[in-house]
């Protein structure tokens, strides 16, 4: 005997007091209906109005948690409170088009040998498809006996480079529960990550608008999985040039690709304006969709910004945010775009990116993840399904919390500030017994081995500072500290402690670390392991240009850290003997690489040259201090400006004490041809004019 063959018709019911649309199903039957009606309760105004259909006991949809009561007969109350604004359609412009393009420039390669592992992974997951999809039947139909709402099962799968790396790749596909919308292949489960894949690399340099766009839908399949919310900035979709058509296509692939749910797309008001002229062009009258509700729910957050022409794509999570930006715009082409990626926490994102946007109003607040989830991996005895519950969905290194019935041990605590202070003592001491070797007139191999170590240990003990300093002394502690007698414990350091690598993890996850950082950090651990280990031969002036790049980059993030952000007039003299801090900071490598981490520092608003050590390297940082990577010196910006030179022209070559003032005029100093000039600002424009020093006082050029 076959099953009844039933109609979903869809509608959406105004109401009739408040307007706010209302979505349900009506179930139709081939033969015989019922008519009959609801009493809903409106979701805005919470006033009841009814809606005639047929079916209503059978049918539901959206708003069955407004429906009051159900009745198999006609109404026959007051009309007035009868939904006549009803429409009747199969318009669904949130529905999502994913699908992860394996053809498309790779995403995921490995950090060794840079090997595709998008395709092994896909590879891995096809080989044992049958066996998943048979674990994640049995899951769904344990789920629809009862329980908890799981809305996502993710399928954890081993892959093998060639290199002989070990990597996991995770996928995800949506729960269909009863529904004929199960997965079926390979191509309905979603590649979210890769464990060991290169992304910081990958995505830095000069590629393809294609390209940039194909990496974009990867990231957005991925932040559709691990992301709170999903932010796309952009003030333009394709160009002023396209044809309605082609705009249209744009359109539908990035809001195919967003799940509406938590995505955010802020863009200029000229580009909504125009999407809805494509989309009356194409015979779909956006008037109407907006009446009925039925417009794509991105487009109805009308998210805008005019005064701006940044471009970038985030992942906005309280665990981090990751952030794609560059030159591109939402359209595709040959010609080339440059991009860059950055993973950093959400205050930092938050500083550097939405509070200098200046919105009007703040991003709308994004819908909490479901707490529970279907886990499919290969256990013991086969591939399993498991129910999930406030576990992340990657296992990306966390904050360390301190295990129960322990001591909370903050940065404030008397243990955290003594371990902390131990730490540095013992880090100063080795790297400057490392830097008084490296810096000895002729540099033997045995002496260039020795401050490597002495360097290298100076390194780690510098990371396990910051860590003590920030996030105090358990952040960095191996099981459980003593509940009692801490403070002894700490003096006769009766713990252990975690590795570098664990360290290294917690300090990118506060500060954000660039590949170039951790590939220099990577790069000496590996040369004191081989040193200690197979006692290695090394070439002393490549150890001693090791060692001072990377001390031009981790100086500041792990002996300072947040120090560089309160401007208090000191410099790397507070840690290094007078005879070290001359030779490191007037080294030429050193100096070199001090001005890339200050180009490359995500903090960095300008690099000017300071004016205590000449290097080009003195930032503007975000918190309003200026910090100079290259010798550690540190000044609040309400105690220096720059002006132009009046003698050789440099811009913001002058600086000045803008405190301190001699009728009215500030004394100040060129840094490039060290003429000493006085410097004043006009009361009429507000130019800031300098000139040199004898000179008679000259009238503003600008006024």
């Amino acid at each position: 005997m076959s099953a009844i063959s039933t109609d979903q018709v869809t509608h959406v019911a105004n109401c009739p007091f408040c307007d706010q649309p209302h979505h349900y199903i009506e179930i139709r039957f081939p033969v015989e209906n019922d008519r009959g009606y609801w009493e809903v309760e409106c979701s805005r105004c919470n006033k009841q109005f009814v809606i005639e259909l047929s079916n209503p006991r059978e049918s539901s949809g959206a708003l069955s948690r407004q429906i009051r009561s159900r009745h198999e007969e006609p109404f026959a109350g007051d009309r007035a409170i009868i939904a006549c604004d009803v429409l009747q359609h199969n318009i669904d412009l949130n529905q999502n088009s994913w699908s992860f393009n394996y053809s498309a420039v790779p995403l995921y390669r490995c950090a060794k040998n840079a090997s595709n592992l998008e395709m092994l992974a896909k590879n891995n997951l096809q080989t044992n498809i049958a066996e998943i999809l048979a674990a994640y039947g049995t899951a769904v139909n344990y789920l629809l006996k009862g329980g908890p709402r799981h809305d996502i099962a993710l399928v954890r799968v081993p892959v093998t480079c060639p290199c002989r790396g070990k990597h996991t790749a995770t996928f995800y596909t949506r729960l269909a529960m009863g529904t004929k919308n199960s997965p079926s292949s390979t191509n309905d489960f979603f590649l979210a990550d890769v464990s060991g894949a290169v992304m910081e690399e990958t995505l830095d340099g000069i590629v393809s608008k294609n390209d940039a766009m194909d990496f974009l839908e990867k990231l957005v399949i991925r932040w559709n999985l691990l992301a709170e919310q999903v932010l796309i900035v952009s003030p333009f979709v394709g160009t002023t040039y396209m044809s309605y058509e082609d705009q249209l296509a744009i359109w539908s692939w990035l809001l195919g690709i967003l799940n509406a749910e938590k995505s955010v797309f802020l863009t200029r008001g000229a580009t909504y304006t125009a999407y809805k002229k494509a989309m009356n062009s194409s015979g779909v009258p956006v008037d109407l969709l907006e009446k009925f509700g039925l417009e794509n729910k991105i487009i109805a957050m009308d998210v805008r910004k005019q005064d701006f022409h940044a471009k970038f794509f985030a992942a906005v999570s309280e665990r981090g945010c990751e952030v794609m930006s560059g030159s591109a715009n939402l359209v595709r082409g040959p010609s080339v775009e440059n991009i860059v990626f950055r993973v950093m926490d959400k205050v930092k994102f938050t500083e550097r990116y939405l509070d200098r946007m200046n919105l009007k109003k703040p991003l709308p607040t994004p819908k909490a993840d479901p707490r529970h989830w279907v886990l499919i991996d290969n256990g013991q005895t086969g591939w399993r399904a498991r129910s999930m519950f406030d576990s992340p969905y990657i296992d990306n290194p966390q904050p360390k919390r301190p295990p129960e019935n322990t001591p909370d041990v903050d940065p404030d605590h008397s243990a955290s500030i003594d371990a902390a202070e131990r730490i540095l003592d013992n880090a100063v001491d080795f790297l400057n017994g490392g830097l008084e070797l490296l810096f000895e007139g002729n540099l033997s191999n045995q002496t260039a081995k020795v401050a490597v170590i002495s360097i290298q240990t100076s390194v780690e003990l510098l990371a396990k500072y910051r860590m003590v300093r920030e996030a105090g002394l358990q952040s960095i502690v191996q099981g459980k500290l003593p509940s009692e007698n801490l403070d002894r414990a700490v003096k006769e350091g009766n713990f252990s402690t975690l590795g570098f690598g664990k360290v290294l993890d917690l300090v990118g996850a506060i500060e954000g670390l660039m590949d170039d950082e951790k590939r220099l950090i990577n790069e000496l651990v590996n040369l004191r392991n081989d040193l200690v280990h197979f006692a290695s031969e090394v070439d002393p002036e490549s150890v001693k240009l090791s060692c001072v790049h990377i001390l031009a980059r981790v100086l500041s993030i792990f002996a300072l850290g947040e120090a560089r952000d309160v401007g208090e007039m000191e410099n790397y003299r507070r840690f290094l003997s007078e005879q070290n801090f001359n030779k490191l900071v007037n080294f030429g490598p050193y100096r070199a690489e001090a001005v890339d981490a200050a180009l490359e520092s995500l903090d960095a608003e300008k690099v000017l040259k300071c004016y205590m050590c000449g290097n080009e390297s003195f930032c503007l940082r975000a918190s309003e201090n200026y910090f100079c990577h290259c010798c550690g010196f540190g000044v609040v910006s309400d105690a220096i400006a720059f002006a132009a030179c009046d003698a050789c022209g440099s811009v913001e070559g002058v600086f000045f004490d803008p405190l301190n003032t001699t009728n009215n005029m500030h004394y100040g100093k060129c840094m490039d041809c060290e003429v000493k000039q006085w410097v004043w600002e006009c009361p009429d424009c507000g130019s800031v004019v300098s000139q040199v020093d004898g000179k008679a006082r000259r009238t503003c050029p600008t006024c």
